[in-house]
């Protein structure tokens, strides 16, 4: 609990760095969340011993930057249904997938499921990715996804398919920030899933195409689970400029989304 009161005082006091401070919301995003009718409440997961602390502070400053339209609810502990009803979107960062498996309860994963099932959006990250795409308890939040295990540590670049081109391409949402995407950022890669994709309904939204062995497999994915939507992705995007830009994107996208 010490360390977890410490990075919540961290994300409490520390500035936006400067890569982050060039990213900000146009009018048109501005106006387009505003006539969603109402403030978005985004949950951040940060269990102590499982959630990774620099992952999760990137993660809470890009979020703080769609103040007023969205806002950010620090999730310490377990992952109720209670609490989870009172989100639209649950954001799972970096962190220890083993650590997770052994903590996470079969409530929890069922409160996930009926929080998407429902019509949350679920966005994970690395971690956040196999959590998803792994059967726990008996429960997959992604089905026809699975999330298989790689490790390592490097700098990939990601080649933005589906509906990640309209982020890159002159689109509504594309103008709604300020900075569009890069068509193929290079985004941090720690021990991320790569997915095996066994459903059409399953949209591949980002391939690896840089020089690993990661080359040509899935690194994100986008789907239906009920009414809600899953969106996950491999490496990083929190950790470089690019990515960040990316992040703010597939929210401000799946939040305002109607498909």
């Amino acid at each position: 609990m010490k360390k977890l009161f410490l990075i919540l005082l961290v994300l409490a006091t520390l500035p936006a760095p400067a890569a982050d401070k060039q990213i900000t919301l146009s009018p048109a995003a501005a106006c387009a969340l505003s006539m969603a009718g109402k403030q978005f409440t985004v949950g951040l997961w940060a269990r102590d011993g499982i959630c990774d602390g620099e992952c999760l502070m990137h993660t809470s400053i890009l979020t703080e930057l769609l103040r007023p339209y969205v806002r950010l609810r620090i999730i310490p502990e377990l992952l109720t249904a209670r609490e989870l009803d009172e989100l639209d979107a649950l954001l799972i960062p970096g962190g220890y997938m083993d650590e997770a498996r052994d903590l996470l309860t079969r409530e929890e994963m069922l409160a996930m499921e009926s929080f998407v099932q429902s019509g949350g959006l679920y966005m994970g990250t690395c971690m956040g990715g196999y959590l998803a795409a792994q059967t726990i308890h008996g429960v997959c939040l992604a089905p026809g996804v699975q999330a298989l295990r790689y490790s390592g540590r490097s700098w990939e670049k990601i080649r933005l398919s589906g509906v990640a081109t309209d982020w890159v391409e002159d689109t509504f949402v594309n103008r709604a920030l300020r900075l569009g995407a890069d068509p193929a950022p290079r985004l941090k890669y720690v021990n991320g899933p790569v997915f095996a994709v066994s459903s059409p309904s399953v949209e591949v939204t980002g391939t690896f195409i840089g020089s690993s062995e990661l080359k040509g497999k899935t690194a994100s994915v986008r789907l239906r689970n009920g009414k809600g939507r899953v969106f996950l992705m491999s490496p990083h995007p929190e950790l470089s400029p690019a990515g960040q830009t990316l992040f703010l994107n597939a929210l401000v996208h799946e939040l305002l989304a109607s498909d």
